[in-house]
């Protein structure tokens, strides 16, 4: 079959491929580990880690041939009002950059081995190639829509007039007990009214759309009678109330972690564990040690569990044995009901955990980050977890990075949701759900 010679159809069809290779590996990866997650067959785990990352490089090498014309080709799409298609686009001129230079360095290099220097290549320009089959799809699909739709022309700004600008008027001021109410809540890392709030000023909140009770996990909302007696949280128009007051309201976040196959049994006479305390996996450990880390100062850990779903640390259940790829095992609908129930639309949600479980996580929260994805397998994932919780500059840097990537996912996912229905994204606390998963 005749390679594409357009550089956008080259780069599409060299995405595509990468991520192929990316998605056979994913299939088959845990075949080779354990129930703990350690690796049982070496052989057969690095074996199968060459022939993903030759696969992928057989694609890359059009990415390396028309990667620069496909750049030049889609630079106008830098814009302030898509800034997601910004952020891909600088990546990708990153990436490639990157790339040439290890291929340049790699080229007088001393070689040892029995492997072909090709292997040697693809292992040392793993990450560009990941972060290409992730960003190009992103600036093809703007490239198309605005094919179709062609932005309309932007008019001349008149000159600036003279003396002071108007300055948008901020939200009108609420009666004293439901402001203080707000700026309280807007500071903590739940984002939770106080239990001691009167029922009154909760109606109020509730009415005004700065506050909500949650849906149960099931998907049924609570009643009038029993909601005071349950949890009420601001919504993202409370939160955005309380930042136009002045006060610090930093957005939610949250850190997801896959459950694991070992479990602790319960106490005497006890039937139920925490599920924080659950799991003893020493890979669940170390996802569990990184998650605390990260929300430290400000954020909550849920745990992924195959049966239970999404549970907080304190949460009890009963031992269990199920994978998450089992027919048993907690479905897609359940875990959308559940990411309603937390709020997860407007956190910044990162997820810990291997690829089956971010796959089944992908339509509850679709605007997870997912830092271990372009790692090469369980040893490089434990090596990155030690890297991000560890309390050195280069810990909080990467920490840091970790919560920019975050805070960018979800704004992209805002973004083409609001894209997708064809209107304004959709208004704070609302619950519409994103149609689009990464």
């Amino acid at each position: 079959m005749p390679k594409p010679t357009d550089p956008l159809e080259a780069v599409s069809t060299a995405a595509r491929g990468i991520q192929q290779a990316m998605a056979d590996w994913d299939a088959v990866n845990d075949s080779y580990c354990g129930e703990d997650g350690q690796i049982t067959d070496t052989d057969g785990w690095e074996s199968g880690i060459v022939a993903r990352d030759l696969t992928a490089w057989h694609h890359f090498q059009a990415v390396l041939e028309h990667g620069i014309p496909f750049l030049i080709l889609t630079k106008d799409l830098l814009r302030p009002n898509i800034p997601h298609v910004t952020h891909a686009h600088r990546a990708l001129v990153q990436n490639l950059s990157s790339a040439y230079r290890t291929l340049h360095r790699m080229i007088d290099s001393p070689h040892e081995g029995d492997h072909p220097l090709r292997e040697d290549v693809v292992a040392e320009i793993w990450h560009e190639m990941a972060i290409w089959a992730e960003h190009a799809p992103v600036v093809l699909e703007a490239h198309r829509r605005e094919a179709v739709n062609p932005p309309k022309p932007t008019l001349a700004r008149s000159p600036r007039r003279d003396g002071p600008q108007p300055v948008r008027a901020a939200t009108t001021r609420m009666p004293d007990v439901a402001h203080a109410a707000v700026l309280s809540a807007a500071a903590q890392p739940e984002h939770l009214l106080g239990a001691r709030l009167h029922q009154r000023t909760a109606d109020y909140l509730i009415e005004r759309g700065m506050a909500q009770v949650r849906p149960l996990p099931d998907g049924h909302r609570i009643t009038r009678d029993h909601q005071f007696a349950l949890a009420v949280h601001l919504t993202e128009a409370g939160r955005q109330y309380a930042l136009e007051q002045g006060a610090r309201a930093p957005r939610r976040r949250a850190v997801v972690v896959a459950c694991g196959s070992r479990k602790a049994a319960p106490t005497p006479g006890a039937s139920t564990v925490p599920a924080g305390d659950l799991y003893t996996g020493s890979y669940h450990r170390a996802l569990r040690r990184t998650a605390e880390v990260l929300t430290d100062h400000w954020g909550t850990v849920y745990i992924l569990s195959a049966q239970a779903g999404l549970v907080p640390t304190d949460r009890l259940l009963a031992p269990y044995d199920l994978r998450i790829t089992d027919p048993r095992a907690v479905t897609g609908e359940q875990l959308r009901h559940q990411a309603d129930a937390f709020d997860l639309e407007h956190a910044d949600v990162i997820f810990l955990g291997g690829g089956k479980y971010a796959h089944a996580l992908a339509a509850a929260v679709p605007h997870r980050a997912m830092p271990l994805a372009s790692t090469r397998g369980m040893g490089e994932q434990l090596q990155l977890l030690k890297h991000a919780r560890a309390d050195t500059d280069d810990g909080l840097q990467l920490r840091t990075a970790w919560w920019a990537q975050a805070d960018f996912v979800r704004t992209q996912q805002a973004v083409l949701r609001s894209e997708d229905l064809g209107r304004p994204a959709a208004a704070p606390g609302s619950a519409g759900r994103p149609l689009r998963t990464r």
